[in-house]
């Protein structure tokens, strides 16, 4: 039940760069549509563990924290001059 889980949470945290790539309204901005992105597909994760449990399984909450606290996390830091220097720094070896 754990791994099944985290397989999921694993996968909805890999939909952000597939959902970038389809036709939004530019209206829209990114960070609500993977904001609304996982919130869709772990609200359908808790509903099927209140449906097949009758409550919302452990790593199921742990998962949607660790989600949406990385997605907070990367939002304030994506355009620092720190996390900028060190994308360029990592990056190097590739662009040269």
């Amino acid at each position: 039940q754990v791994h099944k889980r985290l397989m999921i949470v694993a996968m909805v945290g890999m939909l952000p760069p597939a959902i970038a790539r389809l036709p939004w309204p530019p209206a829209i901005p990114f960070p609500i549509v993977v904001i609304a992105s996982y919130l869709a597909f772990l609200t359908a994760l808790a509903l099927w563990d209140v449906k097949s449990r009758g409550r919302v399984h452990w790593v199921t909450w742990t998962g949607m924290a660790v989600l949406v606290g990385s997605f907070v996390f990367r939002l304030a830091i994506w355009q620092t001059g720190p996390w900028l220097a060190f994308a360029g720094w990592v990056s190097e070896p590739f662009t040269g």
